[in-house]
C-alpha cells in the first residue's frame, strides 16, 4: 500500500480526518524509513509562521538600492564580448558603427527570438503571412515612398571652427529662443536653393 521512496505518500487512513486539523500522513524519516505524522496541517502552519517571522526579522540583511551594482555600457559591452554574444562589426579594422557580428551565444539568442516572433505573429495568426524582403532597395522605391524628398537633416556650419552640426540636435541642446531664428533662416535658404 505504501511505497518506501523519498516522496510523501498518503495511506488509506490518511484520507479520513482523525481529529480536527489532524491527518495521518506518512513522511520520510531522517533514518531512511517512513513515520506517521498525524498533525501534518499544524506542522505546515508552524512552518509558515516561522517563515513569516524570519522574513520580518531580517530587514537589515536585505540589500538596499544604494548598494546595488549598476554596470556601465562599457561593462555591458565587455560582458557581451567575453561571453560570445556580440562583437563590433569589422573590429579588426577599427569597427563599423551600428554593425555587430553575433558570436555563438548571440546568434542562438537571435535565432530563438526570431523563431518566437515568427511563431507569435505568423504561425499562430490567420490574418498575417510571412515575407522576407531585402534591405537594399531600388532608389525609385525610396523616391515613391517619400523618403528622399520629405526627409532632410539641415546642417549648420560654425564660422569659427568650421564644424557641421544638425540643427535638430542644436535645438535640443539649447533652450535659447534665438536658435529658432537660425532654423527659420536655414529653411528659407534651403527653399531658395531648391526653388
Amino acid at each position: 500500500m505504501l511505497k518506501t521512496t523519498k516522496q510523501v505518500f498518503l495511506s488509506k487512513a490518511s484520507l479520513h480526518h482523525h481529529a480536527k486539523n489532524s491527518l495521518l500522513v506518512m513522511v520520510p524519516s531522517k533514518k531512511g524509513g517512513m513515520i506517521e505524522s498525524r498533525n501534518f496541517s499544524q506542522q505546515i502552519q508552524q512552518l509558515k509562521k516561522q517563515k513569516e517571522t524570519a522574513n520580518s526579522e531580517a530587514p537589515e540583511e536585505t540589500i538596499s538600492a544604494s548598494n546595488e551594482y549598476h554596470p556601465s555600457l562599457n561593462d555591458f559591452v565587455a560582458f557581451c564580448k567575453r561571453r560570445g554574444f556580440a562583437y563590433q562589426g569589422s573590429s579588426l579594422y577599427g569597427g563599423l558603427s551600428g554593425s555587430f557580428d553575433y558570436g555563438p551565444i548571440g546568434s542562438q539568442l537571435k535565432k530563438n527570438l526570431k523563431d518566437l516572433w515568427w511563431k507569435d505573429f505568423v504561425e499562430l495568426r490567420r490574418d498575417c503571412v510571412g515575407i522576407d524582403t531585402p534591405i537594399i532597395l531600388h532608389p525609385k522605391v525610396w523616391e515613391k515612398s517619400g523618403h528622399i524628398g520629405n526627409f532632410t537633416d539641415p546642417l549648420v556650419t560654425c564660422l569659427t571652427c568650421h564644424s557641421r552640426f544638425e540643427v535638430e540636435n542644436l535645438l535640443k541642446r539649447q533652450q535659447n529662443p534665438s536658435s529658432k531664428d537660425v532654423v527659420n533662416k536655414m529653411e528659407t535658404a534651403k527653399e531658395k536653393m531648391n526653388g
